[in-house]
């Protein structure tokens, strides 16, 4: 029985980790030094995010109480460690070099073109009716 509640308090804990990283792939802050860059970029992610929902939806990230095989676990474990990493890391970065004025959130769509902006927007849709259909 503790087996079986850990087992769940630890998949609500997966599926909590991966909305944050489906949520921090939205206010992902790019530099805006070149536009093409940038606009490349900006569809790079969201092409990113559309894969990470749908890799959600496979491996059932959402959905704690339905089995996955222990190979799955094991990976889920493995990448959950590296996601905490990496945000701890960017975190650290981001303390490092703020200067204590608070940053506006900011939508890179604004300053796209109108296909790119069409696209990152289409792709968001299909992220967040993936996100509520597995929420």
């Amino acid at each position: 029985m503790v087996e079986l509640v850990s087992l769940v308090m630890g998949g609500l804990g997966l599926a909590s980790l991966f909305n944050t990283c489906v949520y921090y792939f939205k206010n992902v802050k790019i530099g805006m030094q070149a536009s093409s860059d940038f606009q490349t970029t900006v569809v790079e992610i969201g092409v990113l995010q559309r894969r990470f929902t749908r890799w959600g939806q496979a491996v059932n990230v959402n959905v704690p109480e339905k089995p996955r095989e222990e190979s799955d676990e094991k990976l889920l474990a493995g990448l959950k460690n590296q996601i905490r990493d990496i945000f701890a890391r960017a975190e650290n970065v981001s303390q490092q070099t703020a200067n204590g004025d608070e940053i506006a959130v900011y939508d890179i769509t604004d300053d796209l073109e109108l296909r790119p902006r069409n696209l990152v927007t289409k792709l968001r849709d299909i992220a967040k009716s993936r996100e509520s259909k597995t929420s």
